[in-house]
């Protein structure tokens, strides 16, 4: 198989690839958010917001992805940023294809069945964003805030910083929860155990696809 041909493959396989990790992500969003142990922060104010404003979970992430999308081409004032809204398109979509259509009205009851539907989750969040990012396709806009943040508050640290972030997304989402009646709502101990694993995850999930690739090409 010649070079070019090769690379045209590989193209349509990272195509495959990057929609398979969109809908492997809103998979585990919509998982862990009906196993109701704690959601991701962002995913935690997405929740809050369909809730606090009566619209779908999909339509909740497009909301808090375009503003934080606003800001960085407002910071940044480069209008290149605008591709990212390929994913986040996509994995809203997704998220409301999982909740709308896959599974409905399906929710874990009892606490075994509800940790069971959370690692479940917490498993195929990390690996459909490892598919994305693997492919060299847009991601999504939270490392870009983080890397703004970084030279706005002049601190060189990355994982500082997006803990920081990460933080901020908390306490967005409790005082939605707040302010809907629902105390912390999304935010529990599950938070928690997504902060301390999925970056680890993702990193794992990323060497082997790697080393799949390196095998297979």
């Amino acid at each position: 198989m010649n070079t070019k041909t090769l690379k045209t493959k590989w193209f349509y396989i990272r195509i495959m690839m990057y929609i398979l990790g969109m809908f492997l992500a809103g998979g585990g969003v919509n998982l862990i958010l009906r196993s109701s142990i704690g959601a991701g922060s962002w995913d935690a104010v997405n929740d809050h917001s369909r809730l606090l404003f009566n619209i779908t979970l999909g339509t909740a992430s497009l909301i808090t992805n375009f503003t934080i999308l606003a800001f960085i081409i407002f910071y940044r004032k480069k209008l290149k940023y605008l591709i990212v809204i390929i994913p986040i398109f996509g994995i809203a979509s997704m998220m409301d294809l999982w909740d709308i259509i896959i599974l409905s009205n399906m929710n874990p009851i009892g606490l075994l069945n509800q940790i069971i539907w959370f690692m479940f989750g917490a498993t195929l969040l990390p690996f459909g964003l490892s598919l994305m990012i693997t492919t060299n396709f847009p991601s999504m806009v939270y490392d870009e805030m983080t890397f703004a943040f970084m030279e706005i508050f002049k601190v060189n640290n990355f994982l500082k910083v997006r803990v920081g972030v990460e933080i901020l997304a908390v306490l967005i989402a409790i005082l939605q929860g707040v302010i809907i009646g629902i105390g912390f709502g999304s935010v529990s101990i599950g938070t928690i155990v997504l902060a301390i694993t999925i970056g680890p995850m993702i990193d794992f999930f990323i060497k082997q696809i790697n080393k799949i690739k390196k095998e297979a090409y």
